[in-house]
């Protein structure tokens, strides 16, 4: 008697809607790498922004701390211009054929440099043609140059003001105010700093001391 071994075929029927459901899955990590990727950039444009901003902040104050620098030293040109003169002489009369100071005619106020007409000054007075010359304070005597290889400028510009006898607190004294204006740029040109100030001369009042003398003369 022979046996038989019937073999049975089981078919495997895959089930309604597997194949949709995986489909979605894929869809859905797609969906999920594409928004974080668009975040991580996002975060990425943020950090490199604020790295910006900051390093520009940085290098205005480095600017300004330049310019407070440079103007120190302007002023401490006038100083040693003036040094010995025991307030008999003007700063105009001093300094008289210095390059770096102006004395405009007329009583009309001297623009600001950087202003109004004198809106390219810094970028014109360095020519050895210019009208205005404002020369590099370190080439001055004892001046030395500031840090990182900032260029520095400046220019006195008389103000053209009346004389104040009430300003300088002493009888006979009177006071004559000059602008003084600074320039610094960096090395590489892109960036600069304008600062400005007043300086304030006392000198001995000529005509009170002659109407003193008068008064005093038998």
């Amino acid at each position: 008697m022979t046996h038989g071994r019937s073999g049975t075929r089981q078919c495997l029927a895959q089930r309604p809607g597997h194949g949709r459901q995986r489909g979605d899955v894929l869809l859905f990590v797609l969906f999920s790498v594409l928004v974080l990727l668009l975040a991580g950039l996002y975060t990425m444009r943020g950090l490199i922004g604020d790295t910006v901003i900051a390093g520009n902040a940085a290098q205005r104050q480095k600017n300004v701390q330049m310019g407070d620098a440079a103007l120190a030293q302007a002023m401490k040109v006038i100083t040693d211009t003036l040094d010995g003169t025991d307030g008999s002489v003007a700063l105009q009369i001093a300094a008289h054929g210095a390059s770096w100071l102006y004395i405009p005619s007329g009583t009309a106020a001297w623009e600001a440099p950087g202003t109004g007409g004198n809106l390219g000054f810094w970028a014109q007075c360095a020519a050895a043609s210019a009208a205005v010359p404002c020369p590099d304070i370190s080439t001055l005597p004892s001046m030395s140059a500031l840090p990182a290889s900032y260029t520095e400028r400046m220019v006195i510009v008389s103000t053209n003001l009346p004389t104040d006898s009430q300003a300088c607190g002493t009888t006979g004294y009177v006071a004559i105010y000059y602008n003084v204006f600074v320039n610094v740029r960096e090395a590489n040109g892109v960036t600069s700093a304008n600062v400005e100030d007043v300086f304030k001369q006392c000198v001995r009042d000529f005509l009170f001391m002659l109407c003193t003398f008068k008064r005093s003369s038998p």
